[in-house]
């Protein structure tokens, strides 16, 4: 049921664990590389609203056309709030593996 949503979380951890940059950037690269592809119908409602919730702050940012909306918002995040989202992307996609 969840296929497309495993394979966009499965591309973007692998980033975020080969990446050497920040927290916020490993989140914001994560975001940018599918995961901002993905809609409600593609997680459970759980899972979604935790989604949800990353991408808001993802994009509280905006007028930034040098750097984007997902990069400049990350930029403005502590290491620690990054690390807490990060952790929550792998929550969500242990959520998935459970549910293949």
């Amino acid at each position: 049921m969840y296929s497309y949503a495993w394979e966009q979380f499965v591309n973007a951890l692998n980033l975020t664990v080969a990446d050497t940059g920040t927290l916020p950037s490993r989140l914001a690269n994560a975001w940018l590389n599918g995961l901002y592809l993905l809609r409600e119908n593609d997680l459970a409602p759980e899972e979604w609203q935790r989604l949800e919730s990353i991408r808001e702050r993802l994009s509280t940012v905006t007028g930034q056309p040098s750097i984007g909306t997902v990069h400049a918002s990350a930029a403005l995040m502590s290491e620690a709030e990054a690390s807490d989202h990060l952790k929550a992307l792998l929550e969500i996609f242990i959520g998935l593996c459970r549910s293949k």
